[in-house]
């Protein structure tokens, strides 16, 4: 994955290689960068939160 974030410019998670397990579906992510769930989002703006709060 390290390698395909620097050779590409997009971080891919290693869960999305067993969603979509094909060079097709590596692809496309590529082509196609997912942003963060709205839960990953969530949870990084609570842990910025209580941060700050510290």
């Amino acid at each position: 994955m390290t390698r395909v974030e620097s050779r590409f410019g997009v971080k891919v998670e290693l869960r999305s290689l067993f969603h979509n397990p094909t060079i097709a579906g590596l692809a496309e992510q590529i082509e196609n960068p997912q942003r963060p769930s709205t839960d990953q989002a969530l949870d990084e703006m609570q842990r910025l939160l209580a941060e700050m709060e510290d």
